[in-house]
């Protein structure tokens, strides 16, 4: 793979933080990043254009995700390439 391949790839961050929830306890929360920009935030402001038009503006927003909930996702396991593919295929 050429260095010029390596920099058009996209990076992906898993960020911990204290996330402070509507009864302001402090719990332990991942932000996730695509190339520096937080992918909620992007999430948000799309759901917001749609959530204005249909005169509910105050619908909109996520709560980062839970370790616990994230992590199950991210197991070998979990990891689908299509419908057709097999563990063997991972």
């Amino acid at each position: 793979m050429s260095q010029m391949d390596i920099a058009k790839r996209d990076v992906i961050e898993f960020r911990l933080i204290t996330y402070y929830d509507s009864y302001a306890e402090p719990r332990p929360a991942v932000e996730i990043y695509i190339n520096g920009e937080n992918f909620l935030d992007k999430v948000n402001d799309l759901e917001h254009i749609f959530a204005v038009a249909e005169g509910h503006p105050q619908i909109t927003g996520h709560a980062p995700i839970p370790p616990e909930e994230l992590y199950p996702s991210l197991r070998h396991e979990n990891v689908r390439f299509g419908k057709e593919a097999k563990m063997d295929d991972v």
